[in-house]
Order: C-alpha cells, then sequence, then structure tokens
C-alpha cells in the first residue's frame, strides 16, 4: 500500500544511505551504482513511497512531462505511434501527456497553451500548418519541442519525417509497373507538408513514365469522414484505374464506400502509412510502409538532447526516415519492396 507520507529522510534511515543518494537513486542519476539503486528502490516500494512530483519539479527544474500533441488520435496511425513514443520516453523516466488538434490551428494553440502552462521539459508536435503562428508562439515558450511527421517551410525547427516523397514515388511506380497509368490522387490540403511532398512523389513517378497527369487527377480532401466528398469522387472515377491516397484512413473510407458499386470495381488503391503492420483489418490494402518505432525513438532522441542541453542552442536536429512499399493480397504474405525491387521486376 503506498503511503503519501513517506519521505527521503524515512527511506534513508531505513537504508542507511544519505538522503542525497536516496534521492539520486529514485531518480535514476547514473551516478549510483546498480546494486545501491536496487536496494533504495526495494525498501522504497516496500513502505510505500510515492514521489512529490511538485517538490522534485521545484528541486531541479523539471516536471517529468512531455506533452504529444497529434492532428487526430482517432487514425489508427497516430495510437501506434503515441504508444511508441510513451514507451521511448518510459525509458528516460518522463510520461506523456497527449494532447489532439483535429487538424485544427486554434485546437493546436489552446494545446499548446496547456502544456506551456504545466511546464511540461518538452513537446512533440505533429502541426496543423495553417500558418506558422503556433510554432512562433512555442518557441517564444523557450520550451524543448522536435516536429513529427511533418516540416515548416522557411523556418528551422527539429523535425523528423518519413521520406514523403520516396514513398508516393515508390507507389506511383508500382501501380504504373502494373499497367495503370490513370493513377488518381487523394490527399490531404496541399498547406500540409507532408501532403505535397506526396504529390511530388506522385508526378515525378508520372513524369519518368512519360505520362502527362490529367487536370482531375488531384482530388483535395478537406475531410475524410466528409461523404459528400466520398460522393464527388465517384462521380469522377470515369477513366481512372488506380487510387493513390494520402494514407490509410483516407484509402479504407474510399474502399468501404466504392466496393460495392460498379464505379469502383476494378480500381487498384495503394494507401500510405500501411496500419496493417500493426493492425488487423479485414481489407488487404497495399500501402506505404511507414517504421513508426524508429520515429519514435528518433523524436525521443531529438527531444532528450534537446531538454539536456547537449545540443547546440544553434544547431538543427533533422531526420528522413526511408519507406518502403508493402504489397499486401488475400491468402498472401506480405511483401516489401524498395525501389531496386521495382526496378528489377
Amino acid at each position: 500500500m503506498y503511503n503519501r507520507n513517506v519521505t527521503l529522510k524515512d527511506i534513508s534511515r531505513e537504508t542507511g544511505f544519505s538522503v542525497n543518494t536516496v534521492s539520486h537513486a529514485l531518480r535514476g542519476m547514473a551516478d549510483i551504482s546498480p546494486e545501491t539503486r536496487g536496494k533504495i528502490c526495494a525498501a522504497a516500494d516496500e513502505m510505500g513511497y510515492i514521489v512529490n512530483a511538485m517538490a522534485s519539479s521545484l528541486r531541479s527544474g523539471r516536471t517529468g512531462l512531455v506533452a504529444v500533441i497529434v492532428s487526430d488520435i482517432s487514425n489508427p496511425l497516430f495510437g501506434i505511434l503515441v504508444k511508441d513514443i510513451e514507451t521511448e520516453l518510459l525509458k528516460e523516466n518522463y510520461c506523456a501527456m497527449i494532447l489532439n488538434t483535429d487538424e485544427n490551428e486554434e485546437k493546436e494553440k489552446k494545446a499548446l497553451y496547456h502544456a506551456i502552462s504545466k511546464k511540461v521539459d518538452g513537446i512533440i508536435l505533429c502541426p496543423t500548418q495553417r500558418s506558422d503562428e503556433n510554432i512562433r508562439l512555442l518557441r517564444g515558450s523557450g520550451i524543448p519541442f522536435v516536429l513529427q511527421g511533418r516540416r515548416m517551410s522557411g523556418m528551422e525547427t527539429d523535425y523528423v519525417v518519413w521520406d514523403d516523397v520516396g514513398g508516393a514515388y515508390l507507389a506511383t511506380k508500382y501501380l504504373i509497373s502494373q499497367g495503370r497509368r490513370d493513377i488518381l490522387y487523394l490527399t490531404a490540403p496541399l498547406y500540409i507538408s507532408s501532403a505535397r511532398e506526396r504529390q511530388e512523389g506522385y508526378e515525378k513517378a508520372l513524369s519518368e513514365a512519360g505520362i502527362a497527369p490529367r487536370p482531375d487527377a488531384v482530388f483535395v480532401m478537406d475531410d475524410f469522414d466528409n461523404d459528400a466528398s466520398m460522393e464527388r469522387i465517384l462521380r469522377r472515377l470515369d477513366g481512372f484505374s488506380a487510387v493513390f491516397a494520402f494514407n490509410d484512413v483516407l484509402a479504407l473510407k474510399f474502399l468501404d464506400t466504392t466496393r460495392r458499386l460498379p464505379a469502383g470495381r476494378g480500381i487498384t488503391v495503394v494507401g500510405f502509412d500501411n496500419i496493417q503492420s500493426r493492425l488487423s483489418i479485414p481489407y488487404p490494402l497495399s500501402s506505404v510502409h511507414t517504421p513508426k518505432k524508429p520515429m519514435a525513438e528518433q523524436v525521443c532522441r531529438f527531444l532528450m538532447g534537446r531538454i539536456r542541453r547537449a545540443v547546440p542552442a544553434a544547431a538543427v536536429q533533422t531526420c528522413v526516415i526511408p519507406t518502403q512499399l508493402c504489397l499486401r493480397a488475400e491468402g498472401e504474405e506480405d511483401r516489401y519492396l524498395s525501389e531496386d525491387d521495382l526496378i528489377s521486376r
């Protein structure tokens, strides 16, 4: 049973170690041997010691909290990613505070204010990108932060992204290799950096194949759950033999809408994110694979470097994580392809 009245002095008397040693051991500091740390932690558990987070924060200047702010926690990609980020933060004795923006700039601003008011030690943010106002707010707060999944053009900030251009290029190149030349790109709003970069990869593959993109080949979705938008897509499907979707949520929404309709039959669909690598979904959707664990590891590594001031203030930390194409079909094992694999096919 936990006892909020147990203090560091109590543990010191029980174990025979100094209060300073007990404090360092319970905070996992490197100057305490594993053997000593084990004895102190065992005694603390037995006595029901609970860390006084407020007092600890006042002493160390740190709260042990990191805000993880994502655009849509209902998207399985972010659920998977947040879990991996939380795992990495726990290794560093940090807890995650999860906040959601719904791709809304005002909600993002409120989430940032909330995180700042809680005096979090750092922030991991997937930005909405309608403007750079909230990033400037974050910079002004002085709190270390890293952008995840998207990067701001014209602003030097730490970020970790997947190779959106390369992934979209792979997906489109594969569709072309399957004889699909009229490919519809369903995308998020193009103020989002990953949407622009995926369009860049899509157009690069078309250009290399000598295919002039149709004027109606890029369809921007402002709301992925909007049935009216899906109806508009169905009305323009004539002549398209394939669909490349900005993410798996959009691809699965399209499949669910069209699977029983003549307009959707025979159309090959490829998504982006490969959420089925971690989730069981009845649709065998081929998708660009974005490694989630490496993303979580790199984002946390960059942030911890900032929190510990191990990185020069003027340095900018950036990382682009390579992607692959996961081909998925009913009754077959998943196949992961790189650009070299497509060239050799």
